[in-house]
């Protein structure tokens, strides 16, 4: 995505801000899996109602699922423009 906002696939610094991404994800979905891998099966879209679940219709919820969403739609474009 950042290179959609470059223009370019020849930008270096988007290569860096892509890599740290994903070496940041990497080392938390590791970290999970070695900590609490009974939790990453059980990490299903569903509503699990024998642990007290429920879904939230109310704030932002109401228009979007997960609001990290909504701030990686800002944080991508703002990226690219903080980088050069």
């Amino acid at each position: 995505m950042p290179f959609a906002f470059a223009g370019r696939l020849d930008w270096w610094r988007g290569w860096l801000f892509l890599a740290s991404l994903l070496l940041i994800a990497g080392v938390s979905f590791a970290g999970l899996r070695r900590r609490h891998p009974d939790l990453l099966r059980r990490r299903l879209v569903r509503v699990q109602t024998e642990l007290g679940h429920r879904v939230i219709a109310t704030g932002p919820y109401r228009v979007v699922r997960h609001p990290m969403y909504s701030g990686l739609m800002l944080l991508l474009p703002g990226a690219a423009l903080v980088l050069g």
